[in-house]
C-alpha cells in the first residue's frame, strides 16, 4: 500500500532522489529515512544515488564512455576512486556491525542490520541522511563515523571532505617511508610528487581547520562549564564540526541548541568544507615566487 497519495509521492521521489544524488541530506520526513530502514527498494536506490554522486563527474563520464569502447582501460583516478570509495564503505559497514550489534542493531532482524549498516556507511560520507537513531550510537561507532566523514566523496563529486583520493596517497606515502622507498606508487603507477605535496597539505590543513573549528566551538558553547557538568559534550562537538566541514549533514541534535556564535561557525565550516581547504588557503595565502632559495640544514624529527 502506498504511504501517501501518488502526487504527493511522485514529488517526494523526485526531491530525495535529487537531495540523495547532490549529497545534500535534506529530507522531508522528521526522521530522515528511520521509517523505511526495512524497505529495500529504497534503501537501495538511495544508496545508489548517494554512490553515483560522491564518485565525481570525471568517473561518471569515463564510465560513460567506456559504455561505447568497452575495450578502453579506466584511468588510474577511477580505479583509485572505485577501489578506495568500496573499501570505506565495506570497511565502514563492517565497523558499525560491530559496534552496533548489540546496541542499535539489536532488535532488527538479519537483513535489515545488512542493510542499515552499508546505508550508514555510505550516508555518512557523503549524504547525511539516517536510518539509524544516532543519538543511541556507542562513543566508538560515533567516532568512526567522524573519519568516515572527514575522508568524504572523490573529486570532482558533490560530497564533501578532504577526498578519497587524497586519502589513500597520504596512507600510500607512509607506506612508501615505512619501507624505505623513495616514490610512492599505487597500483604500480608512481604518484607525482606535486600530488603528493598536494594531498599532504589538503589533510594537513583540514586537520588544523577542525582542531581551530572545535575549539572554537567548545569556547562559545562550554566555556564557562566545567567537564564535570559538560560530559560527551565534547564528542557532540567534534561530530557536528567534521559533519559540517565535509557537508555531510549529520547531527546529534546540538545545532539548534547552538548559540548565535557556533552556528556562524558551522555555516563558516560549510562553506570552508564546500570550497575545499586548500583552495581557501591558495586564495588567502602569498603568491609570489621566491626568486631564492635559503641554506639547507638538518633538524632531528620524530
Amino acid at each position: 500500500a502506498l504511504d501517501m497519495p501518488l502526487p504527493k509521492a511522485i514529488y517526494y521521489g523526485v526531491f530525495h532522489s535529487v537531495s540523495a544524488f547532490c549529497n545534500a541530506g535534506f529530507a522531508l520526513f522528521p526522521d530522515s529515512f528511520m521509517r523505511y530502514r526495512g524497505d529495500t527498494v529504497i534503501n537501495l536506490t538511495l544508496m545508489i544515488l548517494i554512490v553515483l554522486g560522491g564518485l565525481g563527474f570525471v568517473v561518471l563520464y569515463e564510465l560513460m564512455r567506456r559504455r561505447r569502447r568497452p575495450g578502453r582501460r579506466l584511468s588510474l583516478h577511477s580505479r583509485l576512486v572505485f577501489s578506495v570509495s568500496l573499501g570505506l564503505i565495506l570497511v565502514g559497514a563492517t565497523a558499525i556491525w560491530a559496534l552496533e550489534y548489540q546496541n542499535t542493531l539489536s532488535a532488527a532482524p538479519f537483513p535489515t542490520r545488512v542493510m542499515a549498516v552499508l546505508f550508514q556507511s555510505i550516508t555518512t560520507r557523503t549524504a547525511g541522511f539516517n536510518t539509524l537513531e544516532l543519538n543511541h550510537f556507542s562513543n566508538p561507532a560515533l567516532f568512526v563515523m567522524i573519519v568516515l566523514m572527514i575522508i568524504g566523496a572523490s573529486p570532482g563529486s558533490t560530497g564533501g571532505g578532504v577526498k578519497t583520493t587524497t586519502f589513500i596517497v597520504n596512507f600510500a606515502f607512509v607506506i612508501s617511508r615505512f619501507r624505505n622507498q623513495q616514490y610512492v606508487n599505487i597500483f604500480k603507477r608512481r604518484i607525482p610528487d606535486s600530488i603528493v605535496a598536494r594531498s599532504i597539505s589538503i589533510a594537513f590543513f583540514a586537520l588544523v581547520i577542525i582542531i581551530a573549528a572545535t575549539l572554537l566551538l567548545l569556547s562559545t558553547e562550554l566555556a564557562e562549564i566545567s567537564h564535570l557538568q559538560s560530559r560527551g559534550m565534547f564528542l557532540e562537538m567534534l561530530f557536528e564540526v567534521s559533519s559540517a566541514f565535509a557537508t555531510v549533514g549529520l547531527s546529534l541534535g546540538i545545532t539548534p541548541l547552538l548559540s548565535p556564535e557556533g552556528k556562524l561557525i558551522i555555516t563558516a565550516l560549510m562553506y570552508i568544507g564546500r570550497v575545499g581547504p586548500l583552495t581557501l588557503a591558495l586564495a588567502l595565502g602569498h603568491k609570489d615566487k621566491v626568486p631564492y632559495k635559503l641554506a639547507e640544514e638538518n633538524v632531528l624529527v620524530g
